[in-house]
């Protein structure tokens, strides 16, 4: 195996524990939000809690939309510096 596959290997590797990680932690996150939902319920809170919960809610969601986003952004920059590198040292 040569050293750009190896690399490539790596950096797939890398990407793919990432996801796999942040998708078991939306997860969890996403079994809160219900959890709590449920206890809410049934502890009859006010709606200033409750709107106050789902606005906590939607921040939860958005931050972790727009940190996949940029982990998603630097891998393919990583995949095209590395790609360029290639490219150019094959050239030589």
């Amino acid at each position: 195996m040569d050293t750009g596959a190896m690399i490539k290997g790596h950096i797939s590797l890398q990407k793919q524990a990432f996801n796999n990680f942040r998708d078991a932690m939306a997860i969890f996150q996403d079994q809160a939000v219900r959890a709590n939902r449920i206890l809410a319920d049934q502890i009859k809170i006010d709606e200033k809690a409750r709107e106050f919960a789902d606005q906590w809610r939607m921040a939860l969601n958005k931050g972790r939309d727009d940190f996949r986003a940029q982990v998603n952004e630097a891998y393919a920059r990583i995949e095209e510096l590395y790609d360029g590198l290639e490219q150019n040292l094959r050239s030589k």
